[in-house]
């Protein structure tokens, strides 16, 4: 996923995987169909283990490199 381009001073935020802390987010393809006619909310799925749900935290950059991977192998 790309990191969100703002002004700057202001911080730049990632989703994250609640389940193993990686950033590689998509949205699911059922979901961009549908979320803006029906009002649904957004499908994330990660690319790494697979965990989809509509809650993925953002988190800023800077408290990106605080935050440690869940589930490392």
């Amino acid at each position: 996923m790309k990191i969100k381009e703002q002004k700057p001073g202001k911080p730049k935020y990632v989703r994250i995987c609640p389940k193993c802390g990686s950033l590689d987010i998509e949205i699911l393809n059922v979901t961009k169909q549908y979320t803006f006619a029906f009002g649904l909310p957004t499908v994330y799925k990660c690319r790494s283990c697979g965990f989809s749900s509509h809650v993925f935290p953002e988190v800023s950059t800077e408290e990106l490199k605080k935050v440690k991977p869940l589930n490392k192998k």
